[in-house]
């Protein structure tokens, strides 16, 4: 239907003071906005919106739920569907996983900070890099890893976050992208590649590879799940443990 780079947003929200909110936050950045109270009316009118770049989506809405788009644009595969962020009250970690699963690309739980839709949204358009260093922790961290995809443990290892930049890696792999810790649903993005010869649970061919994550942190802990956004039917889980300010 379209690219990323177009910065056209569509809300799908059956809250008008929500939809109010967003549409003047991201006007304030020259994103144009439209606006739909239900996703029926969306999947009607495809043709009214062919040149949306991306969608935020409530999850409860009348009629067609948030997860009920999603799975409908899984399902129509073989259209270009808009990137979608989920902007929800629903902090349950299982349907946070759900929606990351279904193609979600991330997910915002309101209220919203101002702020933090507008970096949300422009790292999607490619309009920023990550999060500004004013707003980063002052101190880099090592945190430990353990991953399992796929309900086979894939194994445990170490990552150094500085700032939303993370580079760590496991007797077998190495990983670098950005993890969003300044918000809770977390967030992160990884590029994975494999360094040593060695058994993969996503197989021999999955050299490299870009995994989507979510979770929740609590405290010095953080549960992570998501996808490979290269086959999301190969999910990952993760558990991360704070080990020292460096």
């Amino acid at each position: 239907m379209t690219s990323v780079g177009q910065k056209k947003i569509l809300i799908i929200d059956d809250s008008k003071l929500s939809r109010l909110q967003s549409r003047l936050t991201l006007e304030k950045r020259c994103f144009v906005v439209s606006e739909l109270e239900n996703a029926d009316d969306y999947f009607k009118c495809l043709w009214n919106y062919t040149d949306i770049g991306l969608i935020l989506l409530d999850l409860r809405l009348p009629g067609m739920s948030g997860v009920d788009v999603l799975k409908r644009m899984q399902e129509y595969s073989c259209n270009s569907w808009p990137p979608v962020i989920i902007v929800s009250g629903n902090q349950d970690a299982q349907t946070i996983a759900e929606t990351i699963k279904l193609g979600a690309k991330d997910y915002l739980v309101k209220p919203v900070n101002e702020e933090e839709l507008l970096q949300r949204v422009e790292r999607h358009f490619g309009c920023v890099s990550e999060i500004t260093k004013q707003e980063c922790p002052a101190v880099k961290q090592l945190w430990c890893m353990f991953f399992t995809g796929n309900a086979a443990a894939l194994g445990s290892g170490v990552a150094v976050l500085d700032g939303t930049t993370v580079a760590g890696g496991t007797s077998r792999f190495y990983f670098t992208g950005y993890c969003n810790l300044l918000s809770n649903p977390v967030s992160a993005r990884l590029t994975v590649a494999q360094y040593a010869p060695g058994p993969s649970v996503f197989g021999s061919s999955f050299s490299k590879y870009i995994l989507v994550l979510t979770g929740i942190q609590d405290k010095d802990e953080i549960a992570l799940t998501g996808y490979m956004e290269e086959h999301p039917s190969n999910t990952v889980t993760s558990r991360m443990k704070k080990l020292a300010d460096l």
